[in-house]
């Protein structure tokens, strides 16, 4: 992978951003907090994990389930675990993770590791700590009914999905409803989820399918902090197909059999999606150097996502893509099919972080764009794209076109881009490609373009096939040959 302009940089912590999580205050007083402990890692009897939920269920409150330091493996033999009906928190009393391990049931299809099912009307927040849950059928943590809060922090979720009967099971899967608070994924791994067998590939790392404001941040998501490789979930790294809110930060996204990130949105603002500071499709190992590990199909691939706050206000808008790292995937490094109002640029924080969009596309298929949008093809809620900024990106190097906006004349059109402040050079086509009559009102603004062209013959930027007079804007760009 070629060097970035600015060299690639590890990826920093993130904080959650305020709105994302709300606070809650709560009368002490009136919760009944116990404490059990788990000294056994035997499948039944006292003092087991089986035995600790079966307790905290019967107690109503928010209580505590410790898992002794004595215990490193607990292996789960007869039938799934309770599902979690009372809030709870599940923390490892010892150093590293504690192993959840469900291999017994190989060949029995739908165990989850952990099932939440909140069944309380007053005590609804779980956090889950410092647990390995591995080789369940199901999902690692399936979450099956409304809660108000869930914490999963410090976890290693892999090899879950192994063996279902009638759907598509996950590291994590999210079917339910987060109402007060919200679903926070911190400093963990999730990796080699879901089941390749048969005809049907399945498993995504998380998939978000109900209603929450959800928050991955500072996790490896088919990759580990040591940048191994053949680690990836059998579908999308992250797949939401849900509403409120998406927040992934700092996390490493790689070597997942689709998309890095696949958001399925609703077609209204009913989502808003906030992806910043991740590095997808490329690894930072040990000793700080970049690792390619590309995702099988796009780095983001958003659909009828509506990001709509301001109208015609490219800057106050609620679908951001933000000082990404998006290299070596299989396909385009980013894809966008009937979106409104998003911004891919510069994340403004401390430290400030530009995208970089580079190395994408492997030859083998004819997707290989740093930056695609493109509407035809699906179906969507979103009539066309429209309202797009691409600001202060470096794309390059990429198989492709470095952007390929196409919208051809039977198919919806795609409107008000602005593309401006960018580098762009080495990629294999044109630096920017208009492609079709349906591309209108394009502003191409003091970009830097640069050695593009290298396997085609047209230019820098190119317009085909009547584009030319769909009121698109080139303007002060710098065209240098180095």
């Amino acid at each position: 992978m070629s060097k970035s302009p600015t060299g690639l940089l590890p990826t920093p912590p993130i904080t959650s951003r305020p709105g994302q999580r709300r606070l809650r205050l709560e009368v002490l007083e009136q919760r009944r907090l116990l404490a059990f402990t788990v000294s056994s890692g035997a499948d039944d009897g006292l003092d087991t994990l089986r035995w600790a939920i079966e307790q905290a269920n019967d107690n109503p409150g928010y209580d505590e389930i410790k898992i002794a330091y004595t215990v490193s493996t607990i292996t789960i033999t007869s039938e799934q675990l309770p599902a979690i009906e009372e809030g709870v928190s599940i923390a490892y009393l010892g150093a590293g993770r504690v192993i959840v391990d469900g291999q017994a049931f190989a060949s029995t299809p739908d165990v989850h590791g952990l099932e939440i099912a909140i069944d309380s009307e007053s005590y609804r927040d779980v956090d889950i700590a410092d647990l390995h849950l591995r080789n369940f059928t199901g999902s690692g943590i399936l979450v099956s009914a409304d809660l108000d809060d869930l914490t999963i922090a410090n976890c290693t979720i892999d090899h879950n999905g192994l063996y279902t009967s009638s759907g598509n099971y996950d590291g994590i899967r999210i079917l339910a409803g987060v109402d007060a608070g919200g679903i926070l994924i911190q400093g963990s791994e999730i990796i080699s989820n879901g089941n390749g067998n048969g005809y049907y590939v399945l498993g995504h790392g998380v998939a978000m399918l109900g209603h929450a404001d959800i928050s991955v941040e500072n996790s490896y998501i088919g990759t580990n902090a040591g940048a191994a490789t053949g680690l990836g979930n059998k579908q999308s790294g992250i797949y939401c197909a849900g509403t409120g809110s998406l927040t992934v930060s700092g996390c490493t996204i790689c070597g997942n059999g689709e998309d890095g990130i696949n958001v399925q949105g609703p077609g209204d603002d009913s989502l808003a999606i906030q992806i910043d500071c991740n590095n997808i499709g490329v690894a930072i190992d040990e000793s700080q150097e970049p690792v390619a590990i590309p995702n099988d199909r796009a780095g983001i691939h958003l659909l009828d996502c509506d990001g709509i706050l301001d109208v015609g206000d490219n800057d106050n808008v609620a679908v951001n893509l933000l000082g990404n790292t998006v290299a070596n995937n299989v396909l385009s490094g980013i894809l966008l099919q009937h979106c409104r109002y998003v911004k891919i640029g510069t994340y403004a924080g401390t430290p400030e972080r530009h995208t970089e969009v580079s190395a994408n596309g492997d030859g083998t298929v004819d997707f290989g764009y740093g930056i695609q949008i493109r509407d035809w093809g699906v179906s969507a809620t979103i009539a066309y794209t429209e309202y797009v900024k691409i600001d202060g990106c470096a794309i390059f190097d990429n198989h492709e076109e470095g952007i390929q906006i196409i919208a051809v004349d039977w198919s919806p059109p795609v409107t008000h881009v602005t593309i401006s402040g960018n580098t762009i050079s080495g990629n294999g086509g044109e630096g920017v490609c208009l492609f079709g009559g349906g591309v209108e009102y394009v502003d191409v603004i003091q970009n830097a373009f640069s050695n593009n062209m290298q396997t085609r013959w047209s230019g820098e930027i190119a317009t085909w096939y009547g584009t030319y007079d769909k009121h698109c804007r080139f303007s002060q760009n710098d065209f240098t040959v180095l």
